[in-house]
């Protein structure tokens, strides 16, 4: 049976408002401004200082919060109207019913208004993601590509993916699989998964980033998308560029001198220490 007007009107204003979701749109503001002054930071250092492989990670944050953040502005606008119209049919005959809808919909214009400023943070956030990208050359792309398949394989481990602490056997585990690729031409079922969400999705916030942002920068954009594709095109070209890229060498090198060390951070040549660094 469907539900009466005035029923749908009484439904929102027992519904009451989501408070927890108030409370938590200060935590999205606050992160989005510290990645944005971290973002800021190393766009004023030359690339080879820049933590190139969090980019994706990054934007791929920064992409889902503005999508979220329109479909929440969008809603709240629905609720704060509907609530308005609740409130004018009830002003006369239910007084009390009115007052509470209509302090809905201030609380979802309010509410509304934060969302619009968190989206349009985001928003900045890409186009600096973005820029960072457009800026960076072909074997970035693919230390990027290492970062994100590297994470991939601690997904089924007991270790978050940090390069402090991730141990050599995760390394080697890619070597020897390229080693089976090389010698038999197998194509690792989960290698070739992990390479075709990769390239749909990388490539995907590239050329989103190039159409939506534009200028100068979306040729560059458009490019590195077909780099992400042409390198996920083959399993043994992919794990060929991934074993040989800085970021795999010197994450690594990194793992064995923790290691040797029985698991303690160990100082070692500055220029090792860079492996998030691409040069």
């Amino acid at each position: 049976m469907m539900m009466s007007e005035e029923d749908g009107f009484r439904a929102m204003a027992e519904a009451g408002v989501d408070r927890a979701l108030r409370r938590n749109l200060p935590n999205f503001r606050s992160e989005t401004a510290r990645l944005l002054r971290e973002m800021e930071r190393q766009m004023k250092s030359p690339p080879v200082h820049r933590d190139l492989p969090c980019v994706f990670s990054q934007l791929r944050w920064a992409e889902g919060l503005e999508d979220n953040s329109v479909n929440l502005i969008n809603s709240m606008a629905t609720v704060r109207d509907y609530c308005r119209h609740g409130a004018a049919h009830f002003a006369a005959k239910e007084p009390a019913l009115a007052e509470t809808l209509r302090g809905k919909a201030a609380w979802s214009d309010a509410t509304r208004a934060e969302v619009v400023e968190i989206a349009a943070g985001a928003r900045i956030l890409r186009g600096v993601c973005m820029k960072m990208l457009a800026e960076a050359e072909e074997g970035h792309i693919v230390c990027m590509a290492a970062a994100e398949y590297l994470a991939h394989m601690a997904e089924d481990t007991p270790y978050e993916w940090d390069p402090n602490s991730i141990p050599v056997y995760m390394y080697d585990a890619v070597v020897d699989q390229l080693d089976a690729a090389v010698a038999a031409g197998t194509r690792d079922p989960d290698v070739v998964r992990f390479m075709e969400v990769f390239a749909q999705e990388r490539a995907g916030n590239l050329r989103r980033g190039a159409a939506e942002f534009g200028g100068e920068d979306a040729v560059k954009l458009m490019e590195h998308a077909t780099t992400v594709e042409a390198l996920c095109a083959d399993t043994e070209t992919f794990l060929q560029k991934i074993v040989s890229s800085p970021y795999f060498e010197r994450a690594r090198l990194f793992s064995i001198h923790r290691e040797a060390a029985g698991g303690a951070q160990t100082p070692i040549d500055e220029d090792d220490t860079m492996f998030l660094l691409l040069i």
